[in-house]
């Protein structure tokens, strides 16, 4: 998900290649490198970097940079899938779905059972395997034939839908944020044996409802414009996808948007 983020870690390629003789970022000489064996000076997307700040401590060069980008910049311009990918999104859209089943109250008293966790597992592996077939179904249904023959039509739909299973994480945790947040400041001045007014801005169940909706809608659109321009990349006949064509991005938004209000 660090791929939607409007932040990145980059390095001056220009200093690396042309200044840099022994890259330290990467932890010679004793030093700790970068935890996930990865380098400012070969990254190309978010995926891996963590922001530890490694590799500014260690570069003589000062060539690390932490930047400002376009968010999403690289999930429209995905060349091949990575397996990380591949598998991750089918498995988190599949938690999505899970959660939002499992929330509805008739099924408590099943969960609650001897056997609750092994139908929590089956729940669970049986919404990883409905979110790969509707992600397969739905890829099927937009994209024309591909360039590259061993590409499935699914994998590059799971580089579009990040931004989508993005939102509808953001207003999950964002309502214990809205409804509970308000909180923190008394129980600040409670441990500071301070005095002062109650805070006043908690939110309704109303308001949250409305913010999560509007947060998954702006994530839908956003699904569907990087769906036009993957398709633009990977279709043979190297055009894009008409507002029609992208219909199945709307039933993937509306079911996300559901799953997350039923909770």
């Amino acid at each position: 998900l660090a791929r939607c983020a409007c932040t990145e870690m980059r390095s001056n390629h220009a200093v690396c290649n042309n200044d840099c003789t022994d890259h330290a970022c990467v932890g010679r000489y004793g030093d700790r490198g970068c935890p996930v064996l990865e380098a400012p000076f070969t990254m190309q997307s978010n995926q891996d970097c963590i922001l530890c700040g490694q590799c500014v401590k260690l570069c003589p060069e000062d060539s690390p940079a932490f930047n400002l980008r376009v968010p999403g910049y690289e999930l429209g311009r995905v060349r091949y899938p990575t397996l990380v990918m591949i598998v991750l999104v089918p498995v988190l859209m599949g938690t999505q779905i899970f959660r939002g089943l499992f929330s509805l109250k008739g099924l408590v008293p099943v969960t609650s059972g001897p056997l609750g966790w092994s139908l929590l597992l089956m729940g669970l592996g049986l919404g990883i395997l409905l979110a790969a077939g509707l992600i397969a179904l739905a890829a099927d249904q937009m994209f024309g034939s591909l360039v590259k023959s061993d590409l499935k039509k699914g994998w590059l739909l799971d580089y579009a839908l990040v931004p989508l299973l993005f939102a509808y994480e953001l207003g999950f945790h964002m309502e214990i944020l809205l409804t509970r947040g308000g909180g923190i400041l008394s129980d600040l001045k409670a441990l500071f044996g301070l005095e002062g007014a109650e805070p006043t801005f908690f939110f309704s169940q109303g308001a949250v409802d409305g913010l999560q909706i509007l947060c998954v809608l702006a994530g839908g659109a956003w699904t569907a414009a990087l769906v036009n321009q993957i398709a633009e990349r990977h279709q043979s006949s190297g055009q894009g996808l008409s507002i029609v064509q992208r219909w199945p991005v709307l039933v993937l938004t509306a079911l996300t948007l559901v799953m997350l209000l039923m909770q």
